[in-house]
């Protein structure tokens, strides 16, 4: 069973934001607790070096990274080369972070995420780990970075890596950490969750609802990943969410939320007040406690301000109906 932490949002680094929303193309998903992946060939590079063309290596395509435990990459163990590193702290399951003490006490904050949007993955600025790169220093001198490693251009997606060390050379590590992340994932036995049965957390939420829904409630909208495991649908106002949560709260009738009609969970559904939304959301897979997987599925019209004219809430359970089939089976 996967246990992690309650979730947080890590707040970007001032001057390093390497994150953004790119239209995308999802793959499709395979069984990635039984596979693991040997080292593959790079694409050819241009004059600068910078690989051209889509990433093929199968270790660190989008598939295999939902099934990596993320904080096992930077853990005491990992990270010994550093200094005394503290245990790591995970927000989901491809986003986790940690701090080490060097050896001469300067104090040095790292995070790491898998299968990020970056927004300029269709034009690096060189390479590391064998992979179009990203980089971002600390502005005006501030003692950050920000680096990225591109996984998949067609889908604009990397692994990042955002240090902060003050008295230290923050690009200089963060670039040290990746080549050592990459060469980890592109081991023969890279560290894998040991998921229950049915899980979502390696399961692709780009994928879980059909196409002719979208296209119905919302025709002019792209697909747009956020991260591993929630994708958006988004255009011309309109806005399709699916979103699978690896460590939320039973959902329940009360503050706002109602039953409703998805056939094959227990779904509740709630509207915003103030404009056209509505999320439906429901468990599915039970953790330990209150904690469960969750399965948010949201539509959203800025055109209106009115979610029950605007129809919000049918328009979600109408995608939710498509998504429940499709999710791993418990």
């Amino acid at each position: 069973m996967l246990r992690v932490l309650p979730r947080y949002r890590l707040t970007p680094l001032s001057g390093t934001v390497l994150l953004g929303a790119l239209l995308l193309v999802a793959g499709c998903g395979a069984d990635l607790g039984k596979e693991n992946f040997a080292r593959t060939t790079i694409p050819a590079a241009s004059g600068d070096g910078v690989p051209t063309g889509e990433i093929t290596d199968k270790a660190v395509s989008a598939d295999a990274l939902r099934a990596i435990d993320t904080c096992k990459l930077i853990d005491k163990t990992a990270l010994a080369d550093l200094g005394t590193a503290s245990e790591p702290r995970m927000s989901d399951p491809s986003n986790c972070r940690n701090d080490v003490k060097d050896v001469g006490g300067k104090k040095i904050d790292i995070s790491l995420e898998l299968g990020t949007a970056i927004l300029q993955a269709s034009n690096p600025q060189g390479v590391v780990a064998g992979l179009p790169q990203v980089l971002r220093p600390g502005k005006d001198g501030a003692p950050e970075c920000a680096l990225g490693a591109v996984t998949s251009k067609q889908l604009g997606i990397g692994i990042t890596v955002n240090v902060t060390y003050p008295g230290g050379d923050a690009c200089k590590t963060a670039t040290a950490l990746m080549e050592k992340v990459v060469k980890r994932l592109r081991d023969a036995n890279p560290p894998k969750y040991a998921l229950a049965k049915g899980s979502l957390v390696a399961a692709d939420p780009c994928v879980s609802v059909d196409d002719a829904v979208i296209k119905e409630l919302a025709p002019a909208a792209n697909k747009v990943i956020v991260d591993l495991h929630h994708c958006t649908w988004s255009g011309s106002g309109q806005r399709l969410t699916i979103e699978y949560d690896n460590d939320g709260i039973a959902p329940s009738e009360g503050r706002g939320y109602v039953k409703a009609d998805v056939p094959g969970v227990t779904a509740f559904q709630k509207p915003e007040t103030g404009m056209a939304k509505c999320s439906v959301r429901w468990t599915h897979l039970p953790l330990e406690g209150d904690r469960v997987e969750l399965v948010t599925v949201g539509f959203q019209n800025d055109h209106s301000k009115d979610p029950v004219a605007d129809g919000s809430c049918a328009k979600a359970v109408k995608a939710a109906k498509t998504v429940v089939p499709k999710l791993p089976k418990p």
